[in-house]
């Protein structure tokens, strides 16, 4: 007997309520051995599979009854996992099948008679319960059996969820008939005396699988790159596990840019299963993004998707602002002496600033990130030998900036250098 039905002495009563009730009427009850639990995913929702059938022995033996009836269903799970808003017994043979909603009488109502019979509480300590309900189902004789195969969400924690996923489930049976009506409030004894018993909770069975789950997170603050450079969008990625063997992982980049040329970059984790007894592993990743030299000033999305080998998938999305680049240009310093000038150059990050133009001394500098530079103008050729003639000449700066990489920034600046005699 498992830690959650461990009280097997205090669960002879429902035993008991569970027997006179398969007098009274078919039941659709939990068949012994038939719980399974499976992540296909590798990482993501846990599949949980059971049988119910008209009586629970092993086989399951036929109805002999006839009537109408609701049943009842409470599953544990971890705390903060997502369940279904409805489940399907689907039938195993040409039978109907039997639907339930999530309905939290159900809940209580278990609650009330694993209390008042073994003096505890369900759930069980850590879990969460979610009950189901189903519509009125019509009986008929023979042997019927329904399996039910229902997906259960990992919980929404901050971190991944290591497991193991647990869980357990009850079933319920009640009578509905001319004195005994659905929209009844759900419990799993009426009357309080056992002799006419209308409804009744039975457990079923308990199991724990280890899971995988895998989570990706885009870092903040908002990337930017230059119309034609090339950027890295940061993510985080962060594994868990308790699965006897690891999943593996393939990479796949989008963005919403057009003709964004993307490479992801994933350090160990698309090279080959983790070791079998990860727990935690946090890593950075990231996305390179080439900017087209024709693409346009915005934001765009850029997401990151990691598809474990059983075909599930965690995916985050960062934003990419793309620029163009631009140069501020100043009000030039004139330096009569010499007959030169302090030219003001704001630049938006680290590249190379190059001046030349008709009439000036070339000069470069490779700034290392967003800054003014004073970029001095001396005269050249025509322009110097005009400047020492009259003390003064007019010359053309041409001022590149080139990101790196990315599109070149281009301003024409016409300057009159001036010297004293």
């Amino acid at each position: 007997m498992s830690a959650i039905f461990r009280h097997r002495k205090s669960a002879l009563v429902l035993t008991a309520a569970l027997a006179l009730a398969l007098a009274l009427s078919s039941c659709a009850l939990f068949k012994p051995g038939s719980l399974r639990l499976a992540q296909p995913g590798g990482i993501g929702p846990v599949n949980v599979h059971f049988v119910l059938c008209t009586k629970a022995e092993t086989p399951c033996e036929a109805n002999t009854t006839e009537g109408q009836s609701q049943y009842m269903l409470g599953i544990a799970i971890p705390k903060l996992a997502s369940a279904p808003q409805t489940l399907r017994a689907e039938s195993l043979s040409s039978g109907a099948a039997i639907a339930y909603v999530r309905n939290e009488e159900v809940t209580q109502a278990i609650n009330e008679a694993i209390q008042k019979e073994e003096g505890r509480s369900w759930p069980p300590p850590g879990s969460d319960a979610v009950g189901y309900l189903s519509g009125v189902f019509n009986e008929e004789p023979g042997l019927r059996e329904w399996s039910v195969n229902a997906d259960f969400g990992l919980p929404a924690t901050a971190s991944p969820f290591a497991g193991p996923f647990k869980t357990a489930v009850m079933v319920g049976w009640r009578r509905i008939d001319a004195t005994h009506s659905p929209s009844r409030t759900v419990s799993c004894y009426e009357p309080a005396g056992m002799s006419d018993a209308t409804a009744i909770c039975a457990p079923g069975e308990e199991k724990e699988l280890g899971i995988a789950d895998m989570r990706i997170g885009a870092r903040q603050p908002v990337t930017r790159v230059f119309i034609g450079g090339r950027a890295q969008v940061p993510f985080a990625f962060e594994f868990a596990s308790t699965a006897a063997s690891q999943p593996t992982f393939s990479f796949s980049p989008s963005s919403t840019l057009p003709g964004a040329i993307l490479t992801p970059v994933t350090d160990g984790f698309a090279t080959g299963p983790l070791p079998a007894d990860t727990q935690l592993i946090a890593s950075a990743g990231a996305v390179t993004v080439q900017a087209p030299n024709d693409a346009q000033p915005g934001t765009y999305d850029v997401t990151l998707t990691a598809t474990a080998s059983g075909g599930a998938a965690s995916s985050a999305v960062g934003k990419l602002q793309v620029v163009k680049a631009t140069l501020g240009v100043g009000k030039p310093s004139l330096n009569r002496k010499r007959g030169t000038a302090l030219l003001p150059v704001a630049v938006p990050d680290a590249g190379i600033l190059t001046v030349k133009g008709r009439g000036v001394r070339s000069a470069q500098r490779r700034p290392q990130g967003a800054r003014t530079l004073r970029i001095p103008i001396k005269a050249r050729g025509k322009a110097r030998k005009r400047l020492v003639r009259i003390g003064a000449a007019r010359v053309l700066a041409q001022l590149e900036y080139m990101p790196v990489p990315g599109v070149p920034a281009v301003v024409r600046k016409a300057i009159v250098l001036r010297r004293a005699g």
